[in-house]
């Protein structure tokens, strides 16, 4: 399974897939169920092109060109005098920490006791902290005085910052921002994956994504295009999106377990007549055995669920599972589960993800799964599944801290009655035929996949070996303990057990119709999650996509109350969506 969080308490980051794992950041966890290409980010600077979004209007603009305004001089003044002060600060916190570890340490001569000592380590691990950002900062303080440019000034500044914890940070980029604001660069913020254009009109500088997202001012009569909304001329919310049972289900249990006041929405579409994806190895495996891939047919389910704050809407996680038919009719793999980390709450947070995969699980026992398989698989920290990026807070948790992540949340699910029992070791069936024994280990993209490909190029060296071998081989792997998957049992459904109501129906979206799909959707058109604001835009675009395929589609109506984005009369873009 995949999925992303933050260790803010190393209780929020995992990912993975159908029978994979989870990694944690301070938002979520993240998994999956088998390797991946390389995904890492890329910069893009083009507006949405597809069928499935608007192009944006033409206006005159140029990028990534040098700037040095006319107050540069000023600018750079106040950015060299605010990282001095940082850098006094973070000189005064050590200090104060190495006093601090003096008296304990006196104190502690006196008095041995265990908490005394549990202080005096968090105090020597906070002034080595300090001692660390201070010594970074001289680094960047260095950068930032040689610059000569307001938009690498930006980057340097902001590129030292990144990632770092603690209020004197937050004040710091918060006092920065307001400089660079002042200084007529646009928000004040930088974003590595979004560059500050110059509209060649009225000479502002701007990030694209502050204008569609409607953070440009537009208090002006006279305001100029590139203040404007350009790409999405519509702003759907995720609640135009019709509920099917499963978002039903998942929605109740949710308000079950989750009490908050902000704004949560869940919807859920499904890509039935899927077959699953053995892999290259897999199928030279069975063809130098003689035998024929078993064809694995199965439902996929992508789970999106939404956040609402001041009017917008930021996608923070997304899970992609398998339902299994014919075959294995009675087992759904978790494929990937991935978040970002937007609620700033650690324990809200941890039960916003607990809850909505324990719904999914509810929903799974009323429609008849009974098995959950999932592969605790984290990413490349510098990589990503079904999101592209991540706050540079949100970490992501290894494999060791990613099963304890998993192992919680099953623990969490036997106390909360949806989840009978799980084992890290393999407790289904083992038939003598050796590859009846591997139909019921392999999935899409499963981990046994992986492991029986590798036994076949590294032991068999690619060639045909015996039955007897191979099975004797298995045999020995599916025994050990340790294996990185997790195999749930469902407890029984306290619904009555139905396929999808005939008022709920499913709705079904080309653009998550597997991983892969979804995930060149976001590439190709350039969407991310590092920050908020390139979020928020990368949500917009997201529902203003997916809505007007199920408008054209005919799953639903096209939103009435969908508000537009203001525009000036010589605007001449095309219609928002089609109707039925």
């Amino acid at each position: 399974m995949q999925r992303s969080m933050e260790k803010r308490e190393q209780e929020d980051n995992a990912t993975g897939n159908g029978e994979q794992g989870t990694s944690r950041a301070r938002n979520g966890p993240q998994n999956s169920q088998q390797e991946q290409p390389n995904r890492k980010r890329t910069y893009h600077t083009s507006e949405p092109s597809t069928s499935s979004a608007l192009q944006a209007m033409n206006v005159r603009t140029t990028r990534n060109v040098s700037s040095t305004p006319p107050n540069f001089e000023n600018l750079h003044l106040k950015i060299v005098s605010r990282i001095g002060e940082l850098m006094e600060e973070l000189s005064r916190t050590a200090e104060n920490h190495a006093q601090a570890i003096e008296a304990r340490s006196r104190f502690h001569q006196r008095r041995s006791d265990k908490d005394g000592a549990h202080v005096l380590e968090k105090l020597e691990k906070a002034l080595k902290k300090a001692e660390v950002d201070l010594e970074k900062m001289k680094e960047v303080l260095k950068e930032v005085k040689a610059q000569t440019d307001a938009h690498e000034l930006m980057r340097v500044l902001f590129d030292g910052i990144k990632g770092r914890r603690g209020e004197i940070f937050s004040k710091a980029t918060k006092d920065c921002e307001a400089i660079f604001k002042a200084g007529g660069l646009c928000c004040g913020k930088f974003f590595d994956c979004v560059q500050i254009e110059n509209c060649l009109t009225c000479g502002d500088q701007f990030h694209s994504v502050c204008r569609e997202i409607g953070r440009r001012s537009r208090d002006r009569a006279d305001r100029c295009e590139c203040r404007i909304p350009q790409t999405v001329p519509t702003k759907f919310r995720s609640t135009d999106i019709p509920q099917d049972r499963c978002a039903k289900v998942i929605e109740n249990r949710f308000k079950k377990w989750v009490k908050t006041d902000k704004k949560v929405s869940i919807r859920v579409l499904t890509a039935d007549d899927m077959k699953a994806e053995l892999g290259e190895k897999l199928e030279e495996f069975f063809a130098a055995m003689g035998k024929q891939l078993p064809l694995l047919k199965m439902r996929n389910r992508m789970i999106l669920v939404f956040l609402e704050e001041d009017g917008e809407e930021i996608l923070f996680f997304a899970m992609l599972a398998n339902e299994y038919k014919e075959r294995k009719a009675e087992l759904i793999t978790f494929r990937y589960l991935e978040t970002v980390s937007y609620i700033n709450d650690g324990e809200l947070r941890r039960n916003v993800y607990d809850s909505i995969i324990f719904g999914y699980m509810a929903f799974a026992a009323s429609i008849g799964y009974k098995k959950i398989h999932f592969w605790a698989c984290p990413p490349d920290p510098d990589d990503s599944y079904l999101f592209r990026g991540r706050p540079a807070y949100q970490t992501v948790l290894d494999k060791k801290k990613l099963i304890e992540w998993y192992t919680r949340l099953l623990e969490l699910g036997k106390t909360r009655g949806v989840i009978s029992n799980y084992s890290q070791k393999y407790n289904g069936p083992k038939p003598d035929e050796v590859f009846e024994l591997i139909e019921h280990l392999i999935s899409d993209g499963g981990f046994w996949n992986k492991e029986i490909g590798k036994l076949f190029e590294e032991k068999y060296g690619c060639n045909e070996t015996s039955h007897q071998q191979v099975q004797k081989d298995l045999r020995r792997l599916i025994g050990k303990k340790d294996h990185p998957i997790f195999y749930i049992t469902l407890a029984p459904s306290e619904e009555v057990e139905a396929e999808e109501e005939n008022d709920l129906p499913p709705i079904s979206s080309k653009i998550a119709k597997t991983g892969d799909v979804w995930r060149e959707f976001l590439d190709d058109h350039g969407l991310d999650f590092t920050y908020r604001e390139t979020a928020i835009n990368a949500t917009l675009v997201i529902l203003w996509a997916l809505i007007r395929e199920l408008c054209e589609t005919g799953q639903m109506e096209t939103p009435q109350t969908a508000p537009s984005v203001p525009r000036l009369e010589s605007d001449s873009a095309p219609s928002t969506s089609s109707s039925r």
